[in-house]
Order: C-alpha cells, then sequence, then structure tokens
C-alpha cells in the first residue's frame, strides 16, 4: 500500500512537472506571434500581416519591425531572410539575412526603408527554408508632403437675382498632403455674359 501510494505520488509530480515545462514553452509565444502564427505554415510564420502605415514622399531612414517564428515544436531551423518591396516604396536592408530558431523559438528581425513618390506601396519581409515560406506585410500610404484641395470644382449655384448681393456658397478645404499647413484663402469671380 505504502509502494503504491509513493508511485502514485511520483507519478503526481512527474505530470506536475510536465505541465509545468509546457506551461514554459507555451509562454514563451508572444501574443502577437501567437495571435498570427496558428496552423501550418510549413513551419514558419512571419507578422504582422496586416499592419499600415503613412509616411511623406520622397523621405527614407524608416524602420518597421517583423517576427519571424519557428512554429515546429520539434525541429530547428535556419531561416533565410528577405524584403521585397513595391510601388512607392524601396527596401534599402534587413537587420539579419539569416536566423537559427530552435523549435518554438522566435525573433524580431528590422528591415529599414525609403519611399518614393505619392501613392500606395507595401513592404514585405519573407523567411524561407527549403520549401517552407512565409512573409509579413506593412501596407504603406504615401502622401505629398504638401498638398491642399479645395471642392467643389465645378458644382452649379442656384439662379441668382441680377444685382443681388449677401449671397454665399461654401467650399471645403481639405489639407490632403502629411504635414500640418496654413492657407491664404482668397476669392474671385467672372462677370455673367
Amino acid at each position: 500500500m505504502l509502494a503504491h501510494r509513493a508511485i502514485s505520488a511520483l507519478r503526481t509530480f512527474d505530470i506536475l512537472r510536465a505541465s509545468s515545462v509546457l506551461a514554459m514553452l507555451v509562454f514563451t509565444r508572444p501574443a502577437s506571434a501567437s495571435a498570427q502564427c496558428s496552423g501550418s505554415y510549413y513551419d514558419v510564420c512571419v507578422s504582422p500581416d496586416f499592419a499600415t502605415v503613412t509616411r511623406p514622399a520622397m523621405t527614407s531612414g524608416y524602420t518597421a519591425d517583423f517576427i519571424v517564428q519557428n512554429v515546429s515544436w520539434t525541429t530547428y531551423h535556419t531561416f533565410s531572410i528577405g524584403c521585397s518591396p513595391s510601388g512607392p516604396v524601396t527596401c534599402t536592408g534587413v537587420s539579419a539575412s539569416q536566423v537559427n530558431l530552435a523549435p518554438g523559438a522566435w525573433t524580431t528581425v528590422t528591415a529599414t526603408y525609403s519611399v518614393q513618390a505619392a501613392g500606395n506601396g507595401h513592404l514585405s519581409l519573407y523567411a524561407y527554408y527549403g520549401s517552407g515560406v512565409d512573409q509579413g506585410d506593412y501596407s504603406v500610404t504615401v502622401l505629398e508632403q504638401y498638398l491642399v484641395a479645395v471642392t467643389p470644382d465645378t458644382a452649379t449655384t442656384p439662379v441668382r437675382a441680377a444685382f443681388s448681393s449677401g449671397l454665399r456658397d461654401t467650399f471645403l478645404v481639405t489639407n490632403a498632403g502629411y504635414y500640418s499647413d496654413t492657407y491664404t484663402i482668397t476669392c474671385g469671380g467672372t462677370a455673367p455674359k
């Protein structure tokens, strides 16, 4: 009876110890990676996938962080890292060309980039080994540094009585650029034909 209790106690201890080790492994995954890296990604996952950022045109020196994770829980992998831009975005480098990750481990890889003319583009970072590949992505909106828009452009006013005054129409002035700006407002007209 005592031997049976001793064996039961040892088994309970082993189960608790195994549970503690499993908990340690689970909590080593970052929350941001765990949320986006569930499922099969051929042992590799790169996040974020749907990040967005806005930059002023013709500027440089920006950085974007990506999480590269080995989602295998049994195999060490060495992942090659690459950067793929599109549109007005130019990738100028990555902080590591390869990363060696233990099962379940993750690391941050930083991409540097610049932007050219206004438009929409993407900055993607991919990690691969053999046939396994995944990529993360930032959607980059590039705005003119300074740009103003006044609308409407071709609206027609109601019919006005000749020689009337105190009339009013409304225009919308929009800062369509990246930086704040101050505008001088004037108005003008043409004589009726």
